[in-house]
């Protein structure tokens, strides 16, 4: 997703926020601690929609007059397409999402000519086209990732398929940048990294799977999300097992301004990502035998960490060995990569069409 700065704002948009906020604001009950107040349960009194995202960590306030996205750690609202900074951070502790109260005066000066003009930092605006896209072929260089036991390497395929899958997208008209392009290893942060500093619309991530059970077998999407079942729990296991090859792994703690929206934003997101899972699982399934087709939600750092949608593919099971002799021959091959892209460029034009699935 791309975003515009500019430094402009609307005084009626803000007034209509301030609005909103003192009724959020005003009450000096149902406070957790000194200074903050519960969101959930004061929302709840007054008949606000309240919505608490255990993923992206993000609270959504939803009332006849707007709809606002807190973000624990952070000290940035988010209201139609403006950040307000707040003087304090929202934070989330013992089951409880809590904002500062004293934010009221701040927000509602914000509407007042004498309050300082430094509370709306930044607006911007949409664009719901997608035109760059990261294909990320899985492990690499000393991470082999899962192997057959008949020497197939997921290191090997995943490049071999994303390399087919970039030219997929490039005939369509679609630029694609690839997170790596050889037999090199590149840590979970760095792949993030080259998908959030190349302004990519959208973040493909290709794997193979692997199971202790030989029977275990199929096509499989991940999108970003909490692990739902043992399947899925074991493959985020496998696939964040990488940083054991890692000399650091930390997130980058450097927030910019575009961070900040998509940690604001990651809830919304999030279901675009479901979104292509599903029209990329359809679109392979339906035209190519590959078994038990799953869509699935995980927490993978690499879909985490990316600042844009992303979904992860896992090609089949290496460790079944039907799904592993289909994962040799080249027209499954090239017909996966054909149709991981022909599933995207469904979810493409319907997102481009309803503008972000929102019209």
């Amino acid at each position: 997703m791309r975003i515009n700065i500019g430094w402009a704002f609307n005084r009626s948009l803000n007034i209509f926020l301030v609005l909103m906020l003192s009724f959020i604001f005003s009450s000096p009950a149902i406070s957790k601690e000194a200074g903050f107040l519960d969101l959930k349960n004061f929302c709840l009194s007054r008949g606000f929609t309240y919505y608490w995202d255990p993923v992206a960590k993000n609270a959504l306030i939803q009332s006849s007059v707007g709809e606002l996205r807190f973000h624990s750690g952070s000290e940035y609202v988010l209201y139609e397409n403006k950040l307000i900074r707040m003087p304090e951070k929202a934070k989330y502790a013992d089951g409880v999402f809590m904002v500062p109260q004293f934010a009221q005066d701040y927000l509602t000066a914000a509407g007042i000519s004498s309050a300082p003009p430094a509370t709306v930092i930044e607006e911007f605006k949409p664009i719901f086209r997608i035109r760059k896209v990261i294909v990320d072929a899985g492990h690499g260089g000393k991470d082999p990732g899962a192997e057959s036991s008949h020497g197939l390497k997921e290191k090997r395929l995943v490049l071999e398929i994303a390399r087919k899958v970039k030219e997929e997208l490039a005939a369509r008209g679609i630029e694609v940048v690839m997170t790596r392009n050889s037999d090199v290893f590149i840590p979970l942060a760095g792949r993030a990294d080259i998908a959030n500093t190349s302004g990519a619309d959208f973040f493909i991530s290709i794997h193979a799977n692997a199971s202790t059970s030989r029977a275990l077998n199929g096509f499989e999407v991940y999108h970003l999300s909490e692990a739902t079942d043992d399947i899925a729990l074991a493959a985020q296991r496998a696939e964040n097992s990488v940083v054991h090859y890692e000399s650091t792994f930390a997130a980058n703690t450097d927030k910019n301004l575009k961070t900040i929206l998509w940690d604001l934003r990651e809830s919304q997101n999030r279901k675009e990502s479901m979104k292509a899972a599903e029209d990329v699982a359809a679109a392979v399934s339906h035209s190519l035998d590959v078994g038990e087709k799953r869509i699935r939600g995980a927490n993978f750092y690499v879909l985490k960490w990316t600042e844009c949608p992303s979904i992860l593919v896992e090609l089949g099971y290496l460790t079944n060995r039907e799904d592993e002799l289909k994962l040799r021959n080249a027209r499954h091959k090239s017909e996966l990569a054909r149709l991981i892209v022909e599933g995207f460029l469904e979810y493409k034009k319907e997102f481009e069409r309803t503008n972000g699935f929102t019209s």
